[in-house]
C-alpha cells in the first residue's frame, strides 16, 4: 500500500512498481490549494488505461460525506472513511422527516399511560388558592398547568395562558382566586386513551399540555407536547 500519493505521476510509478493499493490524499490535496477531486479522477482514469496494473485506487484523507460521494462517482475502488464521516452517510433531511412521521404514527397508537407525567410532577391547588400561589406552583414544578381539585375531583385547570390573560384584565391580581381563573371545562384524556387523541386535543385547542384523569375524574398526571415530540428520538 503506497500512501502519500499526490499526483498522477506518483500513482503511475507506484502501480508500475507493483503497489497493490495506491492512496491519493484528496483532503490534503485540497488543503494545498489544488483540486483534490480532479487529481483523484486523473489517477483513476490513468490506472484504468493499463490493464496489466494489479492496483486498487483507495481514496484517502476523506473530510466529509461529499468527498465520499464524489469518490464513488469517479469510480474509486476503495475509500478510507473516518467514523464520524461514515455516520453522516446515513443523514438526509427527507429520511429524518419520514422517520419522525413513522415514529409519531406508532406513538399515536400507544396508550396515554406510557408517556404521561405523574401526579407528583403536576401542581395541584384548592379553588381558594390565590393567583400568587398559582404562579409559585407553576414555577416550582416548571410546568405551565395547574389542576384545581376539590374533594378529590378535578374542577378546573389553569394554564399559563389563562393566568396571563386574567392578570392582564385585572392589574391588581392579588385578590384573584384559582376558581376565578380556571377553565371549568378542561379537555382531558384518560390513561387508556391513545396518545393520538391527546395530540389532536393539543392541536385543536392550541395548547402544549393536556390533563390525564382517572375514571372518576381524579387527576392522575398530564401530557406535554414537547415530551411527545422528543419521544421518537428517545426510541
Amino acid at each position: 500500500n503506497l500512501h502519500l500519493v499526490f499526483s498522477v505521476n506518483q500513482a503511475i510509478l507506484a502501480a508500475r512498481a507493483g503497489a497493490s493499493y495506491i492512496c491519493p490524499l484528496m483532503g490534503r490535496i485540497n488543503d494545498a490549494g489544488l483540486n483534490g477531486a480532479e487529481v483523484v479522477l486523473g489517477i483513476i482514469e490513468a490506472v484504468k488505461l493499463y490493464p496489466e496494473f494489479d492496483t486498487t485506487v483507495m481514496v484517502s484523507s476523506i473530510r466529509n460525506a461529499e468527498d465520499v460521494r464524489r469518490s464513488f462517482l469517479m469510480g474509486a475502488q476503495a475509500i478510507t472513511i473516518p467514523g464520524k464521516v461514515f455516520r453522516r452517510l446515513f443523514d438526509s433531511p427527507l429520511t429524518d422527516k419520514a422517520h419522525t412521521i413513522l415514529a409519531m404514527d406508532t406513538l399515536r397508537a400507544e396508550p396515554v399511560s406510557t408517556r404521561m407525567k405523574g401526579l407528583e410532577q403536576l401542581p395541584v391547588l384548592d379553588p381558594s388558592a390565590d393567583a400568587h400561589a398559582v404562579m409559585v406552583e407553576m414555577t416550582l414544578k416548571k410546568v405551565g398547568i395547574v389542576v384545581v381539585v376539590e374533594q378529590g375531583k378535578t374542577v378546573g385547570v389553569i394554564t399559563d395562558g389563562d393566568l396571563r390573560r386574567k392578570i392582564k384584565d385585572h392589574p391588581d391580581s392579588r385578590g384573584l382566586r384559582a376558581e376565578e381563573i380556571m377553565n371549568r371545562e378542561p379537555m382531558s384524556v384518560v390513561q387508556d386513551d391513545p396518545l393520538g387523541k391527546a395530540v389532536e386535543i393539543m392541536r385543536t385547542r392550541r395548547t402544549n399540555q393536556v390533563l390525564v384523569v382517572g375514571g372518576a375524574g381524579e387527576p392522575l398526571g398530564f401530557l406535554n407536547l414537547h415530551d411527545l415530540m422528543n419521544a421518537p428520538e428517545e426510541r
